[in-house]
């Protein structure tokens, strides 16, 4: 079923972004490391370098722990299967390390539809708060025909440097995988935005 596949992405990509998040904070660690060797070498000779090095460590210390604290890896299926996608990812905002604004509907779809959707948005949301320097996010939901159609938009692009850029383009596959269409834009001096379409299993909204 289409539910199960959208079931099976979403662990698949909370899986992919712990290996992420693991390796991304080993890194960190070494390149700390490292800079705290030399920065020990530099102490006594040359402090005012030593003292540049500590700093630099401290921030890749820091940036890993802030990795490590990402929030958005938790789905809230408890509040979606019970309360709605509203509900979900209303509660997603209040653990969001960029501030959300919300206009989502409280209309109630097939299971399975709301859980690919708020799995676009936290995934979508874990990619833009890594990959960008985005300050404000914006989620809406709504009724399109039969079909629930979401958007994400921020305010600054996901860098193609980055692993962000490819783990976007790959949010199509379970929304396709779904029966679903989306479409990304990432535009300098607008930002990143996403739209998808998914048809609701039961032809109407649920409940």
């Amino acid at each position: 079923m289409a539910g199960d596949a959208v079931f099976l992405c979403a662990d698949a990509g909370r899986r992919q972004h712990s290996r992420d998040v693991d390796e991304g904070v080993r890194q960190r660690l070494v390149n700390a490391q490292s800079d705290l060797r030399r920065a020990d070498q530099y102490l006594d000779d040359e402090p005012e370098h030593a003292r540049e090095l500590i700093r630099t460590a401290l921030g890749y210390a820091n940036i890993g722990l802030d990795e490590t604290r990402d929030p958005i890896v938790d789905i809230y299926i408890g509040v979606l299967m019970t309360h709605g996608l509203a509900a979900a990812v209303s509660a997603l905002a209040q653990v969001s390390p960029i501030p959300l604004t919300l206009d989502i509907t409280p209309a109630r779809w097939a299971q399975s539809v709301e859980a690919a959707a708020y799995f676009l948005v936290a995934e979508t949301l874990t990619i833009v708060s890594v990959s960008s320097g985005a300050t404000r996010v914006h989620v809406a939901a709504y009724g399109g025909g039969t079909n629930l159609v979401v958007e994400v938009c921020c305010d600054d692009i996901v860098r193609a440097d980055t692993t962000g850029a490819a783990r976007l383009a790959g949010l199509r596959f379970p929304v396709e995988a779904f029966g679903g269409t989306l479409h990304t834009l990432r535009q300098p001096g607008i930002g990143t935005r996403l739209r998808a379409t998914f048809p609701n299993e039961d032809d109407s909204p649920a409940g």
